[in-house]
């Protein structure tokens, strides 16, 4: 303990209180010592601890120091007095190095006694005694530390301090003890401060549980420090962090390594409830979560150029690091949301690894499926979207696997947009025939086109539900195709027979070669049984007159109508087919 090694006393080998002949005494044997080059030694020297340094400088710094009573009052509380024989007796065992012997004789007059004017030296050279001793091993004896301090501030708060300010200074100095204590304390907790020894953070809380008085005291200058430590470096963190995001992560982590004993500091000082210790805390844990967010935005896009392991997993930690350090709800609430929404971006991950593999081919598809909804419906632009994202689709799957969410998605996004173009070019095509815009051939060729595209569409991996429609579409442009093929075959066979007849089936054909859009719409099929009973009446009695053949012109101008604005209504739907079903049974008589 420095202030007990160096203590002036005990550099010059004398005791607190000793009187001016004695000083000078000392200070000639001193020089005597130096003129020869001796080390310098006193019979009168107290072997309690490490010698103290004799150096010419420190023996001047010495003499210097007590030659003021402040100086020498100061001192003393750091030191020993001789003011009675058993102190005598006690200090007698000091120079021998016997130091329990010297305790028990100055317990018995001082430990747990009121200080009195027969035993206030006693209070003294026992309170230094057991400082020496709290301070003597590697950490802070808990216990000799408190008794040393409280023999201390007994002495100072007693009626007898002033016959002790008397013993070892000027008889006319006077002190205020309030003064004097805050004097004592602060040089010794600097001096716990210096050794550095494991424990000596406690001493505060063990001072003040000590004397109480002082805890305002100690709070507001133990607290300084540390919440001007915490202001700086937040402040430079931040200073920092705007500068240059690329560092936020080791700023963050930095910051929490050089405050996280400052707020420990605080914590014990103040406690957690504290509104002081919640400010600092909070501001600290603030500062951290930026740079967390700073850091995330500089790299999210660029995660290769991120030089630790794992981007989320790094940022996710610093983000739980001012967490831990939060204290207000509404700190609390704002680092949960940063951390839910990381969280959500760390499960996505591999999402952008993927994209990341066929970054290419998903921009190339995209582009295309966007342009491709300007296009006119032909099958010709069905055709070049699947051409052009044929290959593009089986790198994607060769990367990801034909089982990949994501690549089956974006296949059947190209499937879904080619089909329902073909589906939108054959349901305007037929409806054109019976307004006689278009031929029967002209259909034939649509349907045959629809059908090589539809094919290929097959080919293409799709979602289950996308394939269960582009099965039904399929096969309905199947349907199509054999009965325009049908159509072809009957007027083929009867096409020699007459004049009358040529124009008959000419007639026959442009006007049967067309689905019976209502009965479809109905019976929710083309191929239904019920539609094949009405397309034969049509085909074999309608088309035979003239009547007829108007009618079925009508119809086939006026049905496209009504099916777009009637499909989907059950009801209706339910009573056109109880309609038609009587009409059948009529006609099958």
């Amino acid at each position: 303990m420095e202030l007990i090694k160096q203590n002036p006393y005990n550099v010059i080998g004398i005791l607190a209180g000793a009187k001016q002949r004695q000083v000078e005494r000392q200070k000639a044997k001193i020089k005597a010592y130096q003129r020869v080059g001796k080390s310098i030694e006193f019979e009168t020297d107290l072997h309690i601890q490490e010698k103290p340094i004799r150096t010419s400088e420190a023996i001047d710094d010495a003499l210097s120091k007590i030659e003021i009573n402040h100086n020498k009052l100061f001192y003393s509380l750091f030191w020993f007095v001789n003011n009675s024989h058993l102190d005598d007796m006690a200090i007698d065992y000091l120079r021998s190095g016997d130091l329990k012997k010297a305790e028990e004789i100055w317990s018995k007059i001082a430990q747990d006694r009121e200080v009195s004017v027969k035993n206030f030296s006693a209070v003294n050279n026992l309170g230094t005694l057991k400082l020496v001793s709290a301070l003597s091993e590697f950490t802070l004896k808990t216990q000799s530390f408190k008794e040393g301090v409280r023999l201390k501030i007994d002495l100072i708060n007693s009626d007898y301090f002033t016959e002790f300010c008397h013993l070892v200074a000027d008889e006319t100095y006077s002190v205020s003890q309030e003064k004097e204590i805050r004097i004592f304390v602060d040089a010794l907790l600097k001096e716990l401060e210096d050794s550095k020894k494991p424990g000596t953070d406690k001493a505060p809380h063990l001072i003040i549980g000590i004397y109480p008085a002082v805890k305002a005291y100690l709070t507001d200058k133990l607290t300084s420090t540390p919440i001007q430590n915490i202001e700086r470096r937040t402040q430079q963190t931040q200073k920092q962090r705007i500068a240059n995001p690329k560092k936020g992560l080791r700023l963050g982590l930095v910051l929490h390594q050089n405050t996280t004993s400052d707020l420990s500091a605080l914590s014990e000082l103040l406690g957690k409830s504290d509104l002081k210790y919640r400010l600092m805390a909070d501001k600290v844990a603030k500062e951290i979560l930026q740079c967390g967010v700073d850091y995330f935005l500089e790299f999210r896009e660029k995660e290769d150029q991120h030089s630790g392991e794992d981007l989320g997993k790094d940022v996710m930690r610093l983000f739980k690091t001012s967490m831990s350090t939060a204290v207000g709800t509404n700190t609390f609430d704002r680092i949960n949301e940063n951390i839910e929404g990381l969280q959500e971006w760390i499960d996505h991950a591999d999402e952008r690894r993927k994209q990341n593999l066929i970054g290419s081919e998903l921009l190339f598809i995209t582009a295309k499926l966007e342009r491709f909804q300007s296009l006119r419906d032909s099958t010709e632009n069905a055709l070049e979207l699947v051409v052009s994202c044929e290959p593009k689709l089986l790198r994607m799957k060769k990367f990801l696997g034909h089982r990949d969410e994501l690549y089956l998605k974006i296949s059947s996004a190209v499937v879904n947009n080619a089909q329902g173009m073909l589906v939108t070019v054959i349901n305007q095509t037929q409806e054109m025939v019976p307004l006689g815009v278009i031929t029967i051939d002209t259909l034939s060729s649509k349907i045959s086109a629809a059908l090589r595209v539809s094919e290929r569409l097959g080919k293409m991996d799709m979602v289950p539900e996308l394939l269960r429609s582009y099965k039904k579409n399929h096969q309905t442009l199947l349907s199509i195709s054999n009965q325009i093929n049908a159509a072809r075959s009957r007027v083929s066979s009867n096409f020699g027979s007459s004049q009358t007849n040529r124009v008959r089936s000419n007639e026959s054909s442009n006007s049967g070669g067309g689905g019976c859009y209502i009965a479809t719409m109905a019976y929710g099929r083309y191929d239904h049984p019920q539609v094949l009973v009405l397309r034969r009446f049509r085909d074999e009695v309608l088309n035979s007159s003239a009547p007829g053949r108007a009618f079925i012109r009508c119809y086939y101008w006026l049905s496209p109508k009504l099916v777009k604005h009637l499909k989907g209504y059950q009801k209706v739907n339910s009573l056109i087919r109880k309609v038609l079903n009587q009409f059948i049974k009529h006609i099958e008589r």
